[in-house]
């Protein structure tokens, strides 16, 4: 009998052991102490701010998990000037009244301190590569160049020293059928790659599918009078 109650209560001291090692107690969820710790396993420099939380559920194998999310913000600065900011969350899972951790969630991420190109800049390298730009579109755009412009709200977001994001709209008139052409004005997001941080622009990735699209005209016309359009091929 006096093993009996040994064995149970090792297990016991084991289950309160477990709560201590995972943070968690009864009803309770993580404090700001014990997430602020969690944050900087994962982040070992740069300073922690907690910005909110959200409750989330998913159903895996007709089972309901429900998962407590505390979203944060790290910053950090180098010896050059750059502050690098990142987004994300430590997840918990809630199991009956009792919050274990469960994982890192990252988001955003964004580097301040990087000078911003000139526009001319960026758009003359657009134009000297606009089929990588335009993508699937190039092949049936006709008439005149497309007018790329970058809007003056345009905000240039930096991944990275070597990474820029930021809306670009472009006006050109394009094939939609045998017998139709439409002329429209694309925004698109894009993505400019540097080969290092003061290298030159060497590689883009447009939304080009899915970009906002405004329909300035719609004309109709022979089909042989659009096979006799000037393309940019």
């Amino acid at each position: 009998m006096k093993r009996k109650y040994l064995i149970i209560g090792g297990i016991l001291i084991t289950l309160i052991l477990y709560k201590i090692m995972n943070n968690t107690s009864n009803n309770s969820k993580p404090s700001d102490k014990v997430v602020t710790e969690k944050v900087r396993e994962r982040f070992k420099s740069g300073d922690i701010t907690l910005n909110g939380e959200s409750t989330r559920k998913e159903q895996i194998k007709g089972v309901w998990h429900y998962y407590y999310w505390r979203h944060f913000t790290v910053t950090a600065k180098s010896a050059e000037g750059l502050t690098g900011k990142m987004t994300g969350a430590v997840i918990y899972e809630k199991i009956g009244d009792t919050y274990s951790f469960h994982n890192y969630a990252t988001g955003e991420m964004s580097v301040g301190g990087v000078k911003d190109p000139n526009k001319d800049e960026i758009i003359n390298y657009l134009y000297a590569n606009l089929q990588d730009f335009l993508g699937g579109a190039y092949n049936d755009i006709v008439g005149e160049k497309p007018i790329i412009s970058i809007p003056d709200n345009s905000k240039f977001n930096w991944g990275s020293p070597e990474m820029l994001t930021l809306n670009i709209k472009v006006v050109y008139s394009r094939k939609v059928s045998y017998t139709e052409i439409e002329k429209a004005e694309h925004t698109y997001e894009t993505m400019l790659f540097k080969n290092g941080a003061d290298g030159e622009w060497n590689r883009i990735l447009a939304d080009n599918i899915e970009g906002e699209k405004k329909v300035i005209s719609r004309k109709k016309y022979t089909s042989a009078e659009i096979d006799a359009m000037k393309t940019l091929q």
